[in-house]
């Protein structure tokens, strides 16, 4: 699974949502001051890369705290990993 790409897909498509003509997300933008997302959008982010990841990615670190989209995907790879390796 290509998380960085899951992610980039889910931040965009919530980004879309305010700016139905955004294209592309990069790692190095930020949540709330580049791509303007409020914390309606980063609870509906979390819930969606929860789901779609199928593990908790959030229970020690709260979405809002997330600073760029790179930070993100780093936090959902060791997410999933820390996931494995209890399994």
């Amino acid at each position: 699974m290509n998380i960085r790409a899951l992610v980039h897909e889910k931040v965009l498509a919530v980004v879309r949502l305010r700016r139905p003509t955004a294209q592309v997300v990069t790692d190095d933008q930020e949540l709330r001051a580049d791509l303007e997302l409020d914390s309606l959008d980063l609870a509906q982010l979390g819930a969606e890369i929860e789901t779609a990841l199928e593990t908790p990615v959030f229970e020690d670190v709260a979405v809002g705290a997330i600073l760029t989209v790179g930070d993100l995907t780093a936090l959902c790879e060791e997410s999933l990993a820390a996931s494995k390796r209890a399994s």
